[in-house]
Order: structure tokens, then C-alpha cells, then sequence
């Protein structure tokens, strides 16, 4: 049996799509990757430094994920499938993005407030001559006017 134009043109959206899934699901594991570090971070503090660098790249995470999640909604509609269409996932995961942005927030706050890290003889010595200690009491102060 011979392939008719348009089964033709639905296998090739269809071939679309799945390279679109693929690069959303490859985005969405990058961002639950870094909530799983969050997670860990709330108990470890030792981990907050990696949190911070790692949640710098989810706005970036998210253009890819919305990007191929369009693209698989596109194909989709082109296709007359939106009814495979998964409204709900770009919904769960903003929710996960911003919670982990949450923890990161929160812990850079907590080891500002509260420093974790213990510095050494000389180290407290230069800090305390130093006019940073004013800085630094100015960024806990503005942290402190966000939390209310």
C-alpha cells in the first residue's frame, strides 16, 4: 500500500514532536535536577555555593522547555492531536523552578544572617578592619526589609 501525502506529512510531524518531547524532557530533567540539589541543600549548607551557580541557568532551562513544549503543541494542533497535549506539565514545572529559586533565595539569606562558614584567625582579623562589615550588615539589612 502506498503512503498518501498526508500520512506522509503526519509521520513527519509526528517525528517533529518527539524531537520536541525529547527537548523538553531533557530540559525538564536538567530543572528537577537542581530542586533535587535544593532539596539537599536545605539540610546541607555546604551545598548552597553549587545551589547558587546551578539555579543561575534555570531561566535559561525554562526558555528551552517552553520552547519545545510550543513546538509540541504546534505540531500537535497541525496534526489535529491536541488532545495529547499535557496542559498541566509547564504549570508543574514553573512550580518546581520557583521553589527551588525559593531555597536558594532563603539560603543565601540564612548564610548572610547566619554564616555557616567558620574563617580563620587572620581571616576575622582583616574582615574586622576592614569597612565591609558595614556592607555586609547593609545586605542583611535589605534582606531582612524583603522577608517582611
Amino acid at each position: 500500500m502506498v503512503e498518501t501525502a498526508e500520512e506522509k506529512e503526519i509521520k513527519r510531524v509526528r517525528r517533529l514532536i518527539t524531537r520536541a518531547e525529547t527537548k523538553r524532557t531533557i530540559a525538564v530533567k536538567k530543572i528537577r535536577s537542581i530542586n533535587d540539589l535544593a532539596v539537599r541543600a536545605k539540610d546541607d549548607p555546604n551545598l548552597m555555593d553549587e545551589l547558587q551557580v546551578s539555579t543561575s541557568t534555570l531561566d535559561d532551562l525554562w526558555a528551552q522547555f517552553e520552547a519545545a513544549d510550543n513546538d509540541v503543541l504546534d505540531g500537535l494542533l497541525e496534526i489535529n492531536a491536541e488532545g495529547e497535549y499535557s496542559a498541566e506539565l509547564p504549570a508543574e514545572v514553573l512550580s518546581v523552578i520557583n521553589a527551588t529559586t525559593a531555597i536558594a533565595i532563603r539560603g543565601n539569606y540564612d548564610n548572610i544572617k547566619n554564616p555557616k562558614r567558620v574563617l580563620s584567625e587572620p581571616n576575622k582579623q582583616r574582615v574586622h578592619q576592614e569597612d565591609s562589615v558595614q556592607t555586609d550588615h547593609y545586605v542583611i539589612s535589605h534582606f531582612e526589609a524583603i522577608e517582611l
